[in-house]
């Protein structure tokens, strides 16, 4: 009886299947989101002044305050 126990302990266990989950529907269209990526990635991280390309051109160009502050300027 108790090597029957010892052998049922052993026996390994069988692993359930995992359901797939459904994919919902794309928000944004995939092309905006690497728009906004590449966005992202100019302006270093999603601020206007960052050392990335576009916060350097804006920099240059003297224009690199940025709009957040001056939202907050006009309260």
């Amino acid at each position: 009886m108790m090597m029957k126990v010892v052998v049922m302990k052993e026996k390994k266990r069988k692993r359930k299947k995992k359901k797939k989950k459904k994919k919902k529907k794309v928000v944004m269209m995939r092309m905006e989101r690497m728009r906004m990526r590449m966005r992202m990635r100019m302006d270093g991280k999603g601020k206007e002044e960052g050392n990335g390309v576009w916060g350097r051109y804006l920099r240059r160009t003297g224009q690199n305050g940025s709009w957040r502050e001056e939202q907050w300027h006009c309260h």
